[in-house]
C-alpha cells in the first residue's frame, strides 16, 4: 500500500506581489495573515508548492502565494478562509474519486486512472501496477483529479511496494485493515490468492493484488470485521 502526500489544492487571495520572496518561505515557518494573526505551520517545501499545516486542514498552496513580512511569511487569507476553502474544496474531490476518473501527476501528465474506492483508500490503475493511496492524496486540478506525484514517481513506489509485498508473502505474516485492526495471518499463498486464518480461527482467501506491505505486515482496504463476515458466509 502506498503513501502519498496528503493536501488541498485552494483558491486563495493574491498576496501583494511587491513583497512576494518565496525563496525565503521555509518548513517549520509560522504563517500570518495582513493582520498578524496565525494561519499555521508550513509543514513542507516540494518543488513549488508549500504545505501549510493549520489547525484543521493541510493545504499545498504555491510559492508565490507568500509575501515575506518582518516576522515570516505572510499569506492574504485567514485561517478561518484557508480552512471554508479547504473544506470547499475536499468536497469537489470527493465527487471525483469513482471508479473510472482519471488522475494527473504534478506536471498535468496523466499517470493512471481511478480502479476502485475503498473507504478512506482509493485504487489507482497504472501502466506500471497498482496502487493504493489514501483519500487524501487527491486534489482537484486543472485537468480533473491529481496527486502529487509524477507518473516516474508513483511508479517507482510501485516498484518498490511490490518487491516489499513479494517479501512478505509468506506462512505466519500479519494482515490488518486500515485502521491497524489485525484482521488475520496467511496460513498459505498459491499464485495471485492468498489464504488468511483470521482472528476468530476462520480461514478466507484474498487476492494478493488487495494486499499492500505497511509498516507491521501487510495491509489490506477492508476492515476485519467485513472478511470476518465474509470468512462466516464461506
Amino acid at each position: 500500500m502506498l503513501a502519498a502526500l496528503g493536501a488541498t489544492d485552494v483558491a486563495l487571495a493574491q498576496t501583494p506581489a511587491a513583497s512576494q520572496e518565496a525563496g525565503k518561505v521555509t518548513a517549520g515557518a509560522t504563517v500570518l495573515d495582513p493582520k498578524g494573526g496565525t494561519v499555521g505551520t508550513i509543514k513542507e517545501i516540494s518543488g513549488e508548492f508549500a504545505v501549510l499545516a493549520t489547525d484543521a486542514v493541510e493545504v499545498r498552496l504555491p510559492l508565490s502565494s507568500f509575501a515575506v513580512g518582518p516576522k515570516g511569511p505572510i499569506l492574504g487569507m485567514t485561517r478561518e478562509q484557508v480552512n471554508q476553502a479547504a473544506g470547499g474544496a475536499a468536497s469537489a474531490v470527493d465527487k471525483l474519486l469513482v471508479a473510472g476518473t482519471p488522475v494527473s501527476g504534478l506536471q498535468g501528465a496523466p499517470v493512471g486512472t481511478i480502479e476502485q474506492v475503498m473507504g478512506d483508500n482509493v485504487v489507482v490503475a497504472t501502466t506500471a501496477g497498482k496502487a493504493t493511496l489514501p483519500r487524501t492524496a487527491f486534489t482537484k486540478g486543472p485537468k480533473g483529479l491529481s496527486i502529487g506525484m509524477t507518473a516516474a514517481q508513483l511508479q517507482a513506489q510501485i516498484a518498490g511496494a511490490t518487491a516489499a509485498l513479494s517479501a512478505q508473502l509468506v506462512k505466519g505474516t500479519q494482515i490488518r485493515d486500515p485502521q491497524g485492526v489485525l484482521v488475520g495471518t496467511i496460513d498459505v499463498v498459491e499464485g495471485e490468492k492468498a489464504t488468511v486464518v483470521t482472528s476468530s480461527g476462520k480461514k478466507v482467501v484474498l487476492p494478493v493484488n488487495a494486499l499492500g506491505s505497511g509498516t507491521s505486515g501487510l495491509v489490506v482496504g477492508i476492515s476485519a470485521a467485513e472478511i470476518e463476515k465474509t470468512a462466516a458466509g464461506s
